[in-house]
């Protein structure tokens, strides 16, 4: 019995030695395994897609104080030409009338001082430019720019038609 112990305890040790032997061959074989060092960082994913956005909205800044009065909500939908908020700017009503008062007083002295020998002439398309701007400059309280583009209606720049 007791060589049949021994048999059993000496085929054990050949069994693992050559399991052992089979792993480290079988593991020398296929490489090493690459391994990374884990660090502190941020994960980042990125998707990238091909697409087409269609923004179906127009986005208008204003440049003066105010409150403004909404008409519709956030996302309804509305048709082209209504009327989307009221601004309501620190100036009041008679403060933009006589503004526009005295612009258009020093408009009509420039016209007025320059005499019969020369009239100046500004096409009703130029006119219509200079008011838009001085429009909105009155809108958005920059009256520096408002004189400035007075002068420039009345500048030697402007058309001129000699008369005969």
């Amino acid at each position: 019995m007791a060589k049949r112990k021994n048999f059993g305890l000496k085929n054990f040790f050949f069994s693992f030695a050559a399991v052992c032997i089979v792993i480290y061959i079988f593991q020398n074989l296929n490489g090493s395994v690459e391994s990374m060092v884990a660090e502190n960082g941020n994960l980042e994913n990125v998707i990238i897609a091909d697409g087409i956005v269609v923004k179906d909205e127009r986005v208008y800044n204003a440049s003066v104080n105010g409150s403004a009065t909404y008409y519709y909500e956030d996302g309804a939908k509305i048709k082209s030409g209504q009327l989307v908020a009221d601004l309501n700017t620190d100036m009041s009503a008679a403060q933009i009338n006589q503004q526009m008062a005295e612009i258009q007083a020093a408009i009509d002295m420039k016209k007025s001082s320059d005499g019969t020998a020369a009239i100046t002439a500004v096409s009703s398309e130029t006119a219509a430019v200079y008011e838009n701007e001085i429009q909105l400059s009155i809108l958005n309280s920059e009256l520096n720019s408002v004189y400035a583009l007075a002068g420039q209606v009345s500048s030697p720049d402007a058309v001129t038609v000699h008369s005969d």
